[in-house]
């Protein structure tokens, strides 16, 4: 098991390091995506409300499933910025999608990053009709109409380019395509060669997350082994007393069951956080995450549903905590979240050069025994579909 951590505010890692090319795990900031030919649809990113999906977070995981096909794997974490979609359960507003690229692809070099370079890695080639929002880095279907050289997913988005930098550039971008076209040399029409640069800005926006680096490193101690047994007879004993004591209400039993489970999960999520307390992250492939509240998936398994590319079981890969929200600030008006716990096919199976959704679980400070409510999401997917 591997935890993760915001890096030192006073050594931020600068934005060009965190793009594409040198796979990072991070939060906030602009995607830095995978694959640009194979991109979540809009209506993917765009939340049962109506409201596009803010990014939140990325896990690079390259090199750790078996295959060629996963030899660069990301996982990337969207959030609805509505408070009021952020539910608990699998219908919160939270979104995740993985993207799988084998060690010899079109947009990477085959040697692994130089981490000891001064200079970020670059692509090895950039697809020519990659059409990413150069505001957000969410895909986009308009263009500015002058030069066609940046692509929106909307106005706001725009006009937000236009005072940061698209001003400036945009008559350039005009002469320049004037040049090749009277000299019919497409080489004046060209930015810097595999910079990142040319697709998504780079610069800090308020609408976007603060974007930091999240650094992971093992954990000798796997937390989730902590005295589990003595919490567990703890609970019996709670049990034996009831029933002892009283012939009771079913409703009464139910009750005193559900607090002392959600004690239980509440000591356990504190002991893993004990000797770590900034954690942000825990990375645990096919291990159990800690839960901060008892909205749980369920153990007949019927809340995570099965890969649709392969019918695996999907597994618990990482989860992001609660600290995350205090540490950088983030506003209750713009996300509310307790613990986001990822869910994804356990063999990582061959996406067949696709962007494929995996599972959210949104798990919230929450005594509530409740399960996923399919006749709600089935009311969401067919507002989606009415969209469409």
């Amino acid at each position: 098991m591997e935890i993760g951590f915001l890096e030192e505010e006073e050594d931020v890692t600068p934005p060009q390091y965190l793009t594409s090319p040198n796979f990072p795990s991070k939060v906030g900031g602009r995607p830095a995506w995978l694959d640009f030919e194979n991109l979540p649809r809009e209506e993917e990113l765009t939340c049962y409300c109506g409201k596009k999906m803010v990014f939140l977070a990325q896990v690079y995981s390259g090199g750790l499933f078996e295959g060629e096909e996963t030899y660069h794997r990301c996982l990337f974490v969207f959030i609805c910025p509505s408070p009021s979609c952020n539910n608990p359960g699998r219908a919160g507003g939270f979104r995740v999608f993985r993207q799988q690229l084998p060690q010899e692809n079109c947009f990477y070099s085959t040697a692994p990053p130089d981490n000891e370079s001064d200079e970020p890695a670059v692509f090895s080639s950039i697809p020519k009709d990659c059409k990413l929002c150069f505001s957000c880095g969410l895909p986009a279907k308009s263009s500015c109409k002058k030069c066609s050289m940046r692509f929106y997913c909307n106005r706001e988005h725009q006009v937000w380019h236009w005072k940061h930098g698209h001003k400036e550039e945009c008559s350039e971008f005009v002469q320049l395509k004037k040049k090749a076209e009277a000299t019919s040399d497409e080489s004046d029409n060209v930015e810097s060669e595999g910079c990142y640069s040319s697709l998504v800005s780079t610069t800090t926006a308020a609408f976007l997350f603060p974007e930091r680096l999240i650094v992971l490193e093992r954990d000798e101690e796997d937390g989730n082994d902590t005295n589990d047994n003595d919490d567990d007879d703890d609970e019996d004993e709670d049990d034996d007393e009831l029933n002892e004591g009283e012939e009771g209400s079913d409703e009464r039993l139910t009750q005193k069951n559900l607090n002392a489970h959600f004690d239980k999960l509440v000591l356990k999520y504190k002991k893993a956080l004990d000797k770590a307390p900034d954690q942000i992250l825990r990375y645990h492939k096919g291990g159990d995450p800690v839960w901060i509240g008892s909205r749980v998936p369920s153990e007949d398994g019927r809340d995570i549903p099965m890969c649709p590319l392969c019918g695996c079981k999907r597994q618990f890969e990482f989860e992001i905590m609660p600290q995350l929200q205090s540490i950088l600030d983030l506003s209750l008006e713009r996300a509310d979240f307790g613990v986001i716990a990822v869910f994804s096919c356990a063999n990582s199976c061959n996406t067949g050069g696709k962007t494929v959704p995996e599972v959210v679980w949104h798990n919230t400070v929450s005594k509530e025994k409740v399960t996923f409510d399919d006749e709600e999401e089935s009311k969401h997917q067919s507002i989606n579909k009415a969209k469409k």
